[in-house]
């Protein structure tokens, strides 16, 4: 027996089109290869149809559809966690850490090669370990650990506000985008939380995912 693809429990917005017609969905869950939704009108069993979110968006097949809910074969692999925030991933994994290192570096030089007590502690975990050895814990303020629980709090709100306004077919249909926006805006807030919560606050950005949200407060785009 063939083993199942892990697939990822989400309450996402989205919308299906299938040639002029277009419907607001639900993903209830995902893998890089497929995904199932729900909603008010699912096309049949066989049928293509085009998956959107925001910035992203994969053709599929219908594979099964029943009950108000459907699943979907993609047809091409996508990222997950490129769904949940709904933009495009632009920085590779793989920079990340370099990223972090010459952020580092930068604080280190513009500190004239002597770094503060706080911002050596904060480098080190107060304990001489660099951020990059195993050894190394971050030790956030007690008010920045505070205002990250707040904003992760917060972030939980709208996720639950946003999954049960979708319980509601009529609202879907009308407030599709809007649902959608409480997503991202649950998303932001998360990734937030994550940042304050981190010494290393220039890393963090770097992980973000969001990437007009990564660029906005890396200094790189214009709040404007």
């Amino acid at each position: 027996m063939i083993a199942r693809e892990p697939r990822k429990n989400l309450m996402l917005s989205a919308t299906i089109e299938a040639g002029p017609v277009s419907a607001p969905v639900r993903i209830r869950n995902m893998s890089e290869h497929g995904a199932m939704v729900d909603g008010p009108a699912l096309p049949e069993e066989g049928s293509e149809l085009l998956l959107k979110r925001l910035a992203v968006s994969v053709l599929a097949r219908v594979v099964w559809s029943h009950s108000g809910r459907c699943g979907l074969r993609f047809s091409a692999k996508v990222c997950v966690e490129e769904w949940i925030t709904g933009v495009r991933q632009v920085v590779p994994g793989a920079k990340l850490g370099q990223l972090r290192v010459d952020a580092i570096q930068s604080a280190l030089r513009a500190d004239n090669g002597e770094s503060s007590p706080a911002l050596r502690d904060g480098l080190t975990g107060g304990g001489g370990h660099s951020v990059d050895s195993p050894d190394y814990v971050p030790r956030p303020f007690e008010v920045d650990r505070r205002i990250a629980q707040e904003l992760a709090a917060l972030a939980d709100f709208l996720e639950a506000a946003a999954a049960t306004l979708a319980g509601d077919a009529d609202l879907i249909a009308r407030y599709a985008e809007t649902l959608q926006k409480l997503d991202i805006a649950s998303a932001t807030l998360s990734s937030l939380s994550d940042v304050v919560a981190q010494v290393d606050r220039p890393g963090a950005i770097a992980q973000i995912a969001m990437h007009d949200l990564r660029d906005r407060l890396s200094g790189t785009l214009s709040l404007n």
